[in-house]
């Protein structure tokens, strides 16, 4: 028997209008942020909007920009938000706004899960750097103390949190997820969703200084993730706030440990090798607990 969502299930070809509807909006919300980026960007004689956006966390002032700092701020902020905003949008129109509300207060969920949330992300990347350096990788000392280690990482949590972590999740997990999983059960549903969330990095493709790499991590880290977070998100009954946390997390530490504690990462490729590696370990067990959900009807639909 699958848990109850909350709420009174949509006839099909209306929910299937509502999903549709969903991916087209989150596209367009954060793919259509992007692209004003990116003439700004132009503009101001910049090669993309990933140079803006870098000038807009480090710069109070652009005077060479058409628009204001702030202006560029929100709008990455938009871009960020693209799917919750989408999520929000379509499920208030269809009446499942409350049900999606519901889900990210779900809050009450053993803490094993949050252990997973917390915890998995973190030991990835500990056991990725250190295969690398035991095998003659080199990512430079740590540069800072304790002290200001707990308060960047503290940092980088708050803000990962509110930007990839909430402003995606609320749209992939809490409105589509359960959507798909009612229409062709949970493995079939995590490979789709997988699919259409790393497409939608696809913008990252374009701005890389190494496309073919990433859009390698595209296809090898985002795409079998969408196994971890719908094991996570079936786990704990339908929970988004801990596919949030594990979002957040995941985006915050790669952050700190490459922009704060070890810079020397940006410059050491290898390592990322062993955290795909490790990430795709991760989301085959992960698919296979899936799986076995699926068989036990522990699956959370719309």
């Amino acid at each position: 028997m699958s848990r109850p969502s909350g709420g009174p299930a949509a006839p099909p070809r209306r929910a299937d209008l509502h999903l549709w509807l969903f991916f087209a909006l989150a596209y367009a919300i954060s793919w259509g942020a992007l692209g004003a980026l990116q003439v700004i960007a132009r503009g101001a004689g910049l090669d993309s909007w990933s140079d803006l956006t870098r000038a807009a966390e480090t710069t109070f002032t652009l005077t060479q920009l058409p628009v204001s700092a702030a202006a560029v701020r929100t709008l990455n902020v938009v871009a960020d938000f693209g799917p919750s905003l989408a999520a929000l949008v379509v499920a208030a129109l269809g009446g499942g706004l409350a049900t999606l509300l519901a889900r990210l207060g779900r809050v009450r969920v053993g803490a094993r899960w949050y252990a997973v949330a917390f915890g998995l992300p973190i030991a990835v990347m500990g056991v990725a750097i250190a295969l690398f350096v035991v095998l003659g990788g080199d990512v430079g000392a740590p540069v800072l103390g304790l002290g200001t280690l707990a308060a960047l990482l503290g940092w980088w949590l708050l803000r990962t949190l509110a930007g990839g972590g909430l402003g995606e999740e609320l749209g992939w997990r809490g409105f589509a997820l359960p959507r798909l999983q009612a229409r062709m059960g949970a493995v079939r549903a995590s490979a789709l969703l997988g699919v259409v969330w790393a497409l939608w990095h696809l913008p990252l493709v374009f701005v890389s200084s190494s496309p073919l790499l990433q859009g390698a991590v595209l296809a090898l880290f985002i795409a079998p993730m969408a196994f971890v977070y719908t094991w996570l998100f079936n786990g704990t009954g339908g929970s988004v706030l801990l596919p949030v946390l594990l979002h957040g997390t995941q985006n915050g530490v790669s952050a700190f440990l490459e922009r704060s504690l070890l810079p020397g990462l940006a410059e050491a490729d290898g390592w990322i090798v062993f955290r795909v590696l490790l990430l795709v370990a991760v989301a085959v067990a992960a698919a296979v607990a899936v799986a076995r959900q699926q068989r036990r009807g522990r699956v959370v639909r719309a």
